[in-house]
């Protein structure tokens, strides 16, 4: 991947490469984290475009953490499909163990908030998310 290209343009080649329309992908550059991600694609594409089911590109080693924290943050009420990009980590036990940890550490930050729940994740996200606490909508 070339250094002077974003993890969504890296993303978006892939799927044209795979034969996705280019006109059909929609990206997000505002966030920094994957849980950003999600939000950011929720608030910013899905929701204004009054969507509710969409696909999500990411590394096939990262699927598992992708699919919990967009599946908590989007809640029951939208089909997302998970597509993974093949990279050279998948079977890398370290990175493996590295996204495992980093799912124990969302599920703990995120215990007590309802899958979902716009309000309660707006709150949290702009209240004591790191990346985004003391942010505005607009400032991410």
């Amino acid at each position: 991947m070339e250094a002077d290209i974003t993890q969504a343009e890296a993303m978006k080649r892939y799927a044209v490469n795979q034969g996705i329309l280019e006109e059909h992908i929609l990206k997000d550059e505002k966030s920094i984290t994957t849980v950003g991600q999600a939000y950011c694609v929720k608030r910013g594409i899905i929701i204004p475009n009054n969507w509710d089911s969409f696909a999500v590109l990411t590394s096939d080693f990262h699927i598992p953490r992708t699919k919990e924290i967009f599946n908590f943050i989007f809640g029951k009420d939208f089909n997302i499909n998970y597509i993974p990009v093949p990279t050279e980590n998948y079977n890398n036990q370290e990175i493996i163990k590295a996204e495992a940890k980093r799912t124990g550490v969302f599920r703990d930050f995120w215990k007590g908030v309802k899958s979902g729940d716009d309000g309660a994740i707006q709150e949290k996200m702009h209240t004591e998310f790191p990346f985004y606490k003391g942010k505005t909508w607009e400032e991410i």
